[in-house]
């Protein structure tokens, strides 16, 4: 089972583990930018620009993480990862029930996801997502 909640620091290992794997297999998301767990530590951990991390949990330790962005009632979803011993086993579904009933209770109208420019790979994820969750998008 799948236990997906927001972060706290008693997981920080666990998702640091997460992220260093992401860091490793999946390269640099933003050419230029720095990709390494204290720019996102100090980022989106410590809730710098108002963004929220969601961990999936198994067995207590971080599989996954999402981190969404709101404002205005409206939603992005920075960055979303499953830990590659874990895809096509429901957890990037359980992240995003989550996240769409904590939207739904936060008054969110609209939420939003990205694909960077030259992240082929990402993008036809992201799609798959969307199309699988009925997620409309504009490009």
């Amino acid at each position: 089972m799948i236990d997906v909640k927001e972060f706290s620091y008693e997981h920080i290992d666990s998702f640091n583990e997460a992220l260093e794997e992401l860091v490793s297999t999946e390269g640099e998301f933003y050419p230029g930018r720095r990709s390494d767990k204290e720019f996102y530590n100090r980022v989106y951990l410590q809730n710098k620009f108002g963004c929220k991390t969601f961990i999936a949990l198994k067995n207590n330790i971080v599989v996954g993480y999402v981190i969404l962005h709101s404002k205005n009632n409206l939603a992005d979803i920075e960055m979303s990862y499953v830990k590659k011993n874990f895809r096509k086993n429901g957890v990037a579904k359980s992240m995003n029930q989550h996240l769409e009933k904590y939207c739904i209770e936060n008054n969110t109208k609209e939420i939003n996801t990205y694909a960077h420019y030259d992240n082929l790979r990402s993008e036809e994820h992201t799609s798959e997502l969307q199309s699988r969750f009925g997620i409309s998008y504009a490009v």
